[in-house]
């Protein structure tokens, strides 16, 4: 299991990238939190192929890099 951490501006993109995983097959929001305009999303994903998807998909869509990655 591989755990990524995305930080991102909620006044830029709102609710569209957790909407987005939401479609994804075998991936998990494990947690969604709003402060002062800072999203906080960790997806859970079942293999590093899988989390290479999600990495490329929010790279390529919303500039977004993963602040963290952990493997459980």
């Amino acid at each position: 299991m591989i755990e990524l951490h995305f930080k991102y501006d909620f006044n830029t993109f709102g609710a569209k990238p957790k909407r987005d995983i939401e479609k994804i097959d075998q991936v998990k929001i494990q947690f969604y939190g709003v402060s002062d305009h800072t999203v906080e999303l960790v997806i859970s994903c079942p293999d590093e192929s899988t989390a290479d998807k999600v990495k490329y998909f929010f790279a390529v869509a919303y500039e977004i890099l993963p602040k963290k990655i952990t493997k459980n």
